[in-house]
């Protein structure tokens, strides 16, 4: 089927997606921010309180650039039932958004 022109539903889905993106992305940048926050406490006599908004964006692009894999070890699982499932494939196509990797380490066959 070859849809032509503007489709409204097409249009919502896609603005959804954008959204829950950009939402996805502020909750990790907020989550960096608190972090950096957190260590900037812990190091004394450290001029990083004049550079840190400058540092934090850059450590957050650096951050979300460097997370390429994540890895769930499934040796404690010898049965996933169907919610198990579900789960694992809302956590992989997440992770798809954010070009990460799942990948599942010991899985019992």
């Amino acid at each position: 089927m070859v849809v032509l022109g503007f489709e409204p539903a097409f249009a919502a889905t896609d603005a959804k997606k954008t959204e829950q993106k950009e939402m996805k992305r502020a909750m990790i940048k907020e989550a960096f921010a608190k972090e950096e926050e957190a260590r900037g406490d812990f190091q004394e006599g450290n001029d990083s309180a004049n550079t840190s908004s400058e540092t934090s964006s850059t450590d957050i692009t650096n951050a979300e650039a460097a997370l390429q894999y994540l890895i769930v070890d499934m040796e404690a699982c010898p049965f996933i039932g169907n919610d198990g499932v579900n789960c694992i494939k809302t956590l992989y196509s997440d992770l798809k958004e954010l070009n990460i990797t799942l990948l599942l380490a010991h899985c019992q066959v």
